[in-house]
């Protein structure tokens, strides 16, 4: 079967949320936020530093059966809940780490999740993980740094609907320079 739901990731912070919500208006599809639906659904484990710890297949169980309908699903956790082929396409959102360095202190987020999520920035996690997971084919990569999520979003839809390629590996984000200041953090 060939699902209609697109998966949107990426470090927090990257923008999903907001180009998630905007590309669903521009294709007509429900958006999903999953850590909304964690925390409505009571699938909350346990909370640590850092956030919270989900139920995920509870979570997972949410989505049996529903994935042939038109969702745009959003967040971070999406390789842990989703299986390859489960999703059309994943987008993975990019966001050059200093930009994400000032959006985290906006968030008022601790030193230990800053220098986490930075970091997994920086060696490409999300990117890594969705490659692992959903395979190379289905996966479309976008930088969001200094960019309106309105124009990300309709780059993203034009990806979705065939009108652009998909590009992969557009970002590199470690360098020794960023290293060196990410040990003065």
């Amino acid at each position: 079967m060939k699902y209609a739901s697109i998966g949107i990731t990426g470090t927090p912070g990257t923008g999903k949320k907001t180009v998630g919500m905007e590309l669903a208006l521009i294709l007509g599809y429900e958006p999903i936020i999953l850590n909304d639906l964690i925390i409505e659904r009571g699938y909350v484990l346990e909370r640590d530093d850092t956030g919270i710890i989900p139920d995920i297949e509870r979570l997972r169980g949410d989505f049996i059966g529903k994935l042939n309908r038109k969702m745009v699903i959003i967040g971070h956790l999406l390789p842990l809940v989703f299986r390859k082929r489960e999703l059309s396409s994943v987008i993975v959102l990019r966001c050059d780490p200093d930009e994400l360095l000032e959006r985290y202190s906006l968030r008022g987020y601790d030193k230990k999740k800053v220098s986490e999520n930075i970091w997994s920035e920086i060696i490409d996690s999300s990117l890594a993980e969705s490659i692992q997971r959903f395979g190379v084919n289905t996966i479309a990569e976008f930088n969001t740094t200094d960019r309106q999520p309105q124009k990300v979003a309709q780059e993203v839809a034009d990806v979705i609907l065939g009108r652009s390629e998909k590009k992969l590996g557009i970002v590199n984000w470690l360098t020794s320079e960023r290293v060196e200041k990410m040990e003065r953090l």
